[in-house]
Order: structure tokens, then sequence, then C-alpha cells
């Protein structure tokens, strides 16, 4: 298989360079730049010591002495996943704006992947641009490019074009460190043998110049015909859902920037004026919110604990001043691996950063549409946040056991469990929602998952089952205090009679629930928020009303905590949503 090859130029793309003038199969015609065929010949020909590459090591040609000046490091070329680069060098003479650069890839390994950096130059105008032109005819026959894929690293990356094969892919890019993935597979038809292994080229074009992106105004129109639509009882991600249905013709970089500035909007919402243009009102609040990433204590945690949450709040729970501000921030992606599968998975989509709290998370930091990867497609993640994982981690299920998650949705911790017992014994999930139970079975189906069962429950007296269970998790509907990071609009439609109601229905369902149980069974109670009246005061109604039922200590709890049968997740320990988790043991 074959590895790219990178170089950033300023002129129009050129042909097909770096083929060896003996190989007639892999003859390409000699590029249309200074140099010409003597230059591309020298590509092909030993390495200079300047390009001899080591794993890990990174070459920079824009530190190489050239005839003319460059523009800072525009080019970085490594070891990344099977690729091994073999050897690079850079035509004369160089463009004054760009760097170009032809390199040669081996591929060692089975893998039909093949990973590399583009480094757009931090003194660069933002955003910048780069090409990348495949060179098909230097792969082995019967394969051929299938698509690129790119990443944010230390970039911010604004657009992915997939090419088809020897067709140039664009990427749009701020200055900073981007991963381009490229794959490659056998053409239709094609027999598919071994893995090509031979050398192959890849041409790298990054212009610097200005993005012809979607104007700022357009961003701000789209954000204020949401913000018109969002009615008393809808929530702006559902705003945001239906209006991306009406306007297909938006990309997803535009979508992105869009459902941004409408939570931007929301998260300084109190230091809006309310008299001003939608569209002045958004710009405004984005501008608040760049200034608060670059300086947090620009906006003074008094200020946040006033302005940031609902009045009632401070009644409801402590307000520490790092998690006012973690409000504030953009929230963080998380994904489950499969059990035993994480650093695995990190390789494949090389933009994740494992989690020292639970064993299969990972943080995404890229921008590539994870419901298109293959990855998710063959069911070797799951898009959980961090707390809902710990949540999993609490129960520690056994296989061969028998759980009941009683309000199991779309069956996120369900997945969970039957994951965590290896697919053996059986996780009842019920739902008063059949269409979020449907959405499970799309979901276990994906994940090959067949350990458990569905039923219907509505919360009520007359449960699903007679069976008892060795452990039940009871992750309740609660306010949602605990997502008001990722859901900044929910922080304006909540009030403390949602909090008060729903306190009533945690406990009923506790209530209802706790016959269900084993001698020896485990319950765990869980809920996203982290108001006194959902948490500590439905656990001690509850604890008071069954005696049958003893404390039992969470692994997640610290050594020194007061009660370790109960532990709050903090958005700013976790860089994540809140959540607070009690948990009982039935006496034998």
């Amino acid at each position: 298989m074959s590895g790219p090859a990178q170089g950033v130029s300023s002129g129009p793309p050129s042909g097909c360079t770096g083929a060896r003038s003996g190989c007639k199969s892999h003859r390409r015609p000699a590029p249309a730049r200074p140099g010409g065929v003597r230059a591309a010949r020298r590509a092909c020909g030993q390495p200079d010591a300047r390009a001899a590459h080591e794993p890990g090591r990174v070459i920079h040609p824009g530190r190489v002495a050239a005839p003319q000046p460059v523009v800072g490091d525009a080019l970085a070329l490594g070891q990344r996943g099977d690729l091994r680069l073999t050897r690079y060098n850079r035509p004369a003479p160089v463009p004054a704006d760009g760097v170009q650069a032809l390199a040669e890839g081996e591929k060692n390994g089975p893998s039909d992947r093949v990973i590399s950096d583009i480094v757009i130059p931090n003194d660069a105008p933002a955003p910048a641009r780069a090409h990348l032109s495949f060179l098909p005819r230097a792969l082995c026959p019967g394969w051929a490019v299938r698509s690129a894929r790119g990443s944010a690293g230390h970039a911010s990356l604004s657009a992915m074009h997939r090419p088809r094969s020897g067709r140039p892919a664009s990427v749009w890019a701020h200055p900073g460190r981007c991963l381009l993935e490229t794959e490659i597979c056998p053409r239709p038809g094609a027999p598919r043998g071994s893995p090509p292994r031979g050398l192959a080229a890849s041409l790298l074009r990054a212009p610097v110049f200005g993005c012809a992106r979607m104007p700022d105004q357009a961003i701000l129109n789209h954000a204020a015909q949401i913000l018109a639509a969002i009615a008393a009882d809808q929530r702006a991600d559902t705003a945001l859902r239906f209006y991306f249905e009406g306007h297909r013709y938006l990309q997803p970089p535009a979508k992105r920037l869009i459902s941004h500035t409408v939570f931007v909007y929301f998260r300084w919402f109190s230091w809006l004026n309310p008299k001003d243009a939608p569209q002045k009102r958004l710009e405004h609040a984005m501008a608040m919110h760049e200034r608060f990433l670059a300086d947090p204590k620009s906006v003074k945690a008094e200020t946040l604990a006033v302005r940031a949450v609902p009045a009632w709040l401070a009644a409801e729970m402590d307000l520490p001043h790092d998690y006012l501000r973690q409000l504030q921030r953009d929230p963080a992606l998380w994904l489950r691996a499969r059990p035993g599968q994480r650093d695995t998975l990190a390789k494949s989509l090389f933009a994740c950063e494992p989690s020292d709290r639970a064993p299969d998370a990972l943080r995404f930091t890229g921008v590539q549409d994870l419901f298109k990867t293959e990855q998710f497609k063959t069911g070797e993640f799951e898009i959980q946040d961090l707390a809902s994982q710990l949540v999993g981690v609490a129960a520690a299920p056994v296989p061969g056991e028998n759980w009941w998650d009683a309000c199991a949705g779309e069956g996120g911790k369900t997945l969970h469990l039957c994951d965590l017992m290896k697919n053996k014994g059986v996780v009842w999930a019920t739902d008063r929602n059949e269409r979020r139970i449907d959405t499970l079975k799309r979901r276990a189906a994906r994940a090959k998952l067949f350990n458990y069962r569905t039923d219907f429950w509505d919360g009520g007296s007359r449960l699903p089952t007679k069976a008892k269970f060795d452990g039940i998790l009871l992750d309740a509907p609660c306010s949602g205090v605990g997502t008001w990071q990722r859901n900044p609009h929910a922080r304006w439609t909540t009030t403390p009679e949602d909090v008060r109601e729903l306190s009533v229905t945690q406990l009923a369902l506790l209530n209802n629930l706790a016959g269900s149980l084993k001698p020896g069974g485990r319950l765990i109670y869980s809920v996203c928020t982290l108001t006194r009246s959902e948490t500590t005061a439905v656990a001690d109604a509850f604890a008071a009303a069954h005696p049958e039922l003893e404390p039992l200590a969470l692994a997640l709890s610290p050594a020194d905590a007061a009660d370790p049968s109960r532990i709050f997740l903090w958005p700013h320990e976790l860089n994540a949503n809140g959540m607070f988790i009690a948990a009982w043991k039935k006496k034998k």
C-alpha cells in the first residue's frame, strides 16, 4: 500500500511526480513546476541527510534553507499507523509563500488506512487551504484511494471534501495542526490479494489565502432564524434539528458553526440586551465567548453566579467558582469504546484522548462526522458522556447476572451493562416511550449485543415482570441541571416547580421497584442533576422508608468520603456532565 506525500505551494496543481524512470507501470508525467524532470527524478533518488526519517520524528521543510523565504513550518511528515516514510525531497526553487514537497511511503502492515499530518503555518492568515492530490498510478494494480477524512489537532478544521480516485481533496483549516486520513481499498471487481506494499507518491499543496467560506453575517442570520423558531416548550437542539432538515443545502461545517453560535447565545444570555436585533445579540455573545475562552478570569465568578445561572439555583445547590466557569466552556465529546478496545479505537480515529476515570472512555477532539465512520457502523464505539459511563462502572455488573435498567431511554446505559456482562446474563430494559425502545434495539444490533430484553413500563406499581434481579439501575428522569454546559438553553426554561415535581416522581419510582431485588441484590440510583431536592433528599427519604436495604459503598467514591455510598460527579472535575449516584444493597 502507499503512503501520502505532502507539500505546500501557492501555484496551480501540477502533474504527478516521483516515478522512477525505469518503471513503466508507474511512469507519470513530470510536474509543470520549477525544477522539471530533474527535480522529479531527484525526489525519487537517494534522500539527503536532512530528509532521513526515523519513527516518530517530524520533518519541517519550512526550516530547511531555501533560495527564497518560506512561511513557517508548513509541513510535517511522520510515522502514522502502518505508514513508514522512506524518501523525502523538496523540489527547488521554493515558492515564496509556501513549500512544495514530495515523498514516497511504504505500507508495512495489514491495515488499509494511511494517516498523515498537515501543519498550517501558525503565522499564516487564517484560515488556509490545503490540496491533496492522490496519484492512483502509484498504487499496486487493483487498488485506489477511496476517501479522505480530516480531523482537528491544534487546528480548527472547517471542511473536508472527499475525493474520487486521482482527484484533489480540499481541507480548510485554521493555523495549527491537522490530521488527514486517507483510505485505500481495492477497486470494484479487482481481486483483493495481499495488501499493496510498494512505493507510492502523493503531492500536497497548501497555499495560504483567505477562506471563501460562509460569511459571518450569514451564520448570524441562520442562528437568528433558529432563535425565532424556538417555542416555549421546545429545546434548542430540537429547533436546530428541524431547521437543518428544512435547509439541507447547509454543509456540515456551516451546521456546526450555526449550532455553536446558538448555544453560545444561551450561555451568555443574561449579558445581552433584549432590545438589540437578534444578529447583534448573537455577535455580542460570540465576542464574549471568545474573550472568556482566552482568559476565563475576564469574567468574575461572582458575576457568573448571578448571571450565568437562574437565581433559584443557589438555594438548591452549591455553586463553586470552577463549576460556574466550566458551564461557560464548550462541552467535551466523549466516546465509549468496547471493553478492552480503547487503545485500538484511539489509533483508528486518531483524534482521541483517554480518561483515567473510566476504562473505556475517550474524549474525541476531531470534527469528522462520527456517525459516518466505519468504526461507528461496525459498533466499535458509542457516543456516551463520561459521567454516564461512570454510572455503569458504579453498577459493576458481573457476567451471568440478571439486571433491570428501569428507565432505559435509548439504551446508552443498557448497552454499557450488556458490554460489561460480556454478552452473558440478561439486562431487562424498560421505558414508557416505545420509540426510544426501538432506537435501543437498533443500537444493540449495531453493537452485536443480544443479552437484553425490552418491555414497556410507565413507572407505576404494576411492574413489567415478577422476576427478581441481581441488580437494578434507575437512571431517573430529572431536571438535567448537570447537563447545562451542553444544553445551556435549559438554564432558562427549567423552574423550581419542575425540580419539586421530578423529585416526587423519582422517589415513587424507587419505591415501586425496590421489591424486585434479590437478597444481596444491588440498587443504583443516578440522576444527571446536582440539586439537593433530586439527590440527597430523595436518597434520604428512600433509605428511611426501606430498612431492608443498606448503603453500598461505591468504588468511585474517594477514600475519605463521609458517605461512600453516594457521590457527586462535578462537571469541572470530569470535563463532562454533572451526575449524582447512590447505591444500596438488599440485606440477606
